[in-house]
């Protein structure tokens, strides 16, 4: 849109709120993805769980880091995030009990070089290449369980997320790279056209 427009910066409108992105430099984007929830009922979880140690009960997987960025989510730290098999239990943590709204699942694990390493199985979607409000879930999990301060880089299949989880007023800003994957056009109904 900003290519399309000439414009440095747009508000985008999505259900967890409105998002403002800015062009950086390098021609990197920059999200203010909002302030992250951190209470067992904002994820939400069916019933109350303290969001830092959420036992998944699903072999293969520790505790979950919960909290919900629009969206809920659960972060779960491993030796390996590539060895992970993301298919098989991907389904069952989102459609566990405990999670009335279903769940996107991140396994991550911490590389050398600081940087994270993270997979991602999306609710109703399944395993995708990269995914904005689970990288920004994962630096703000390993900032609550003390393994990072408030700024890593997410590097997901899709590419390299740098994420700031801010202090002065917990707002997490997502940078990184944008790539058109393609274009298209709808006619919309008069009604929908005709809306503000």
């Amino acid at each position: 849109v900003m290519q399309q427009t000439g414009r440095d910066d747009l508000s985008i409108e999505t259900d967890g709120g409105i998002l403002h992105a800015s062009l950086a430099d390098g021609g990197e984007i920059t999200v203010d993805m909002g302030p992250v929830a951190t209470g067992w009922r904002a994820v939400p979880l069916a019933h109350e769980v303290d969001t830092l140690h959420v036992p998944l009960g699903v072999a293969g997987l520790g505790e979950a880091v919960c909290h919900s960025l629009g969206n809920p989510h659960a972060v779960v730290f491993v030796d390996d995030a590539e060895a992970v098999d993301l298919a098989r239990l991907g389904p069952l943590v989102e459609h566990a009990p405990l999670f009335p709204d279903r769940v996107n699942l991140s396994v991550v694990s911490q590389r050398g070089d600081g940087a994270f390493m993270m997979r991602v199985w999306e609710r109703g979607a399944g395993i995708t290449i990269a995914c904005g409000t689970g990288a920004c879930a994962t630096l703000v999990a390993a900032a609550r369980r003390g393994i990072i301060g408030r700024e890593a880089d997410i590097v997901l299949d899709g590419g390299v997320l740098n994420i700031t989880w801010r202090e002065d007023d917990d707002r997490i800003i997502m940078r990184g790279p944008s790539t058109a994957v393609f274009s298209g056009s709808m006619t919309l109904p008069d009604q929908v056209r005709a809306r503000p």
